[in-house]
């Protein structure tokens, strides 16, 4: 009983089951991290910047302040539906996470976003700009039941727009990392940041081969590629 309460309140929240918010919180309080691949990520001496690219409800953002207490972020998420979860785990920070509504890619346009709904609720989790992510076998575990699929339009703008001296730049948008990889060249070049980059079967071969090009070294996770110059 208490399992499938836990489970209707995840599924308001707009979580899938695998991942229930009360979770999350406690997270912060543990200073551990959502993703053990966190731990793979470089130490630094400094206060750091860093990039929240597809920050959902804020899963990363706690890593991140786990890991670098002091750390400012930038986080990018498109999706309105997860932004009342995503600004009140960043205001737990005083003003050390900025909130960004924008997703990014390889250029500035207008384009379609698309969210499963199951039992008529939002999976925000699962909200991507490929919609060929809902047809893999991955996905449809992780969400758990039969769901449709809502399609809104969304901005998009680049990193290299932003003008930013990131540290480590965090991409989960769901299959077009890659995308997103070519929206940072000027980045790149300028600040040479750590990348952690979530593994997708549609982009994951594109962006190792991108970012070797770029000259980074790859350490593999278990969910996520790291890159370091």
């Amino acid at each position: 009983m208490l399992r499938l309460f836990a489970k209707k309140i995840a599924l308001r929240l707009g979580v899938y089951p695998g991942l229930r918010f009360l979770d999350i919180r406690m997270k912060r309080i543990k200073r551990s991290v959502h993703d053990e691949d966190y731990f793979l990520l470089p130490k630094f001496s400094k206060q750091i910047s860093i990039y929240d690219v597809g920050a959902n409800i804020g899963q990363s953002v706690l890593s991140f302040k786990s890991i670098y207490p002091n750390c400012k972020i930038t986080a990018f998420e498109p999706n309105p539906a997860c932004c009342e979860q995503l600004e009140r785990i960043c205001s737990w920070f005083s003003g050390d996470v900025i909130i960004k509504t924008v997703g990014l890619g390889k250029s500035d346009n207008v384009t379609s976003f698309f969210v499963p709904i199951l039992n008529g609720f939002e999976i925000l989790q699962e909200g991507s700009f490929d919609k060929r992510i809902f047809t893999q076998n991955s996905t449809k575990i992780r969400i758990g039941g039969e769901f449709e699929v809502a399609e809104k339009l969304l901005q998009i703008s680049t990193i290299d727009k932003n003008m930013g001296s990131p540290d480590i730049i965090k991409i989960d948008v769901q299959g077009l990392e890659y995308d997103v990889v070519l929206g940072a060249v000027q980045t790149i070049e300028r600040c040479r940041p750590v990348f952690i980059i979530e593994k997708e079967l549609n982009s994951e071969a594109l962006v190792i081969d991108l970012m070797t090009n770029f000259g980074y070294r790859l350490t593999r996770g278990v969910n996520n590629n790291i890159f370091t110059t």
